[in-house]
């Protein structure tokens, strides 16, 4: 496996950082994703060939390495050393701003090749672009977007706690080497476009065409064509999903 097959790129968004934009959403309320990523331990990997201009890449992967929330446990057994009184939230929420609700990301910043499905929708549907010929594509996370994040000064709290010793958090071990995730990027209406340097064919309208609006549960996802180059689709439905997130290394939360 590499980058590829879970993310659609990795980039800086206003005002929340370098973010991992999943290729496929997941279901926010999912045991072993979503949601419960938040605090918990995920694995670091790393592939050859530089993905983001480096010799050696590293990513994250997005499945849990051990209990759910190890972490935003963790930081709930030391709320007198973090100045948190007992009803004091420990994962903060931020409602996005309009500005904040969308990314365009450019061919060169996208992870995707070859012929592939329509990034950061929650199945593929079937409708396949070709991203060799991308000029680029834009993400807009909805007006009901948020952002859930556990301050960093409280998971560097928790490391002077326990002198960086990363079993006292998770005795499994695994954070040491690996991520903790300390952001979600959650939302329930999630509009993609992706514009080609050429034009769509005639098969792919008729494509477009039979698939037009696709109900599949409690959501639904309506493809339109915005001119010769440009398809949008959008989702839509009161499911909440998980479209990023980002992570920090254990050692990297020593801030003294």
């Amino acid at each position: 496996m590499a980058a590829q097959d879970y993310y659609f790129s990795s980039k800086s968004m206003p005002t929340l950082g370098r973010m991992w934009i999943l290729k496929m959403l997941q279901d926010a309320s999912g045991s072993g994703g979503g949601l419960s990523m938040l605090g918990s331990v995920v694995q670091e990997a790393s592939e050859r060939g530089g993905f983001l201009g480096l010799a050696v890449s590293h990513y994250p992967i997005p499945m849990l390495m051990s209990q759910p929330g190890i972490v935003t446990r963790a930081l709930a057994g030391i709320r007198p050393e973090l100045g948190l009184a007992p009803d004091d939230p420990i994962v903060l929420v931020q409602a996005l701003t309009i500005a904040n609700q969308s990314i365009m990301i450019n061919r060169k910043d996208a992870f995707a090749t070859g012929v592939g499905p329509l990034p950061a929708l929650p199945a593929t549907f079937g409708l396949d672009v070709d991203y060799g010929k991308m000029v680029s594509a834009t993400i807009n996370f909805g007006t009901t977007a948020e952002l859930r994040y556990i301050p960093l000064g409280y998971l560097g709290g928790l490391y002077r706690h326990v002198n960086g010793t990363a079993t006292a958090v998770d005795p499994t071990g695994v954070l040491e080497d690996n991520y903790v995730v300390d952001s979600v990027l959650l939302t329930h209406d999630v509009e993609v476009s992706f514009t080609s340097a050429e034009r769509f064919t005639g098969d792919f309208d008729a494509k477009l065409t039979a698939f037009g609006s696709i109900p599949a549960g409690n959501l639904k996802v309506i493809y339109r064509r915005m001119d010769d180059r440009t398809i949008v689709a959008k989702v839509r439905g009161e499911k909440a999903w998980l479209a990023a997130f980002s992570v920090s290394e254990w050692h990297d939360l020593n801030m003294t």
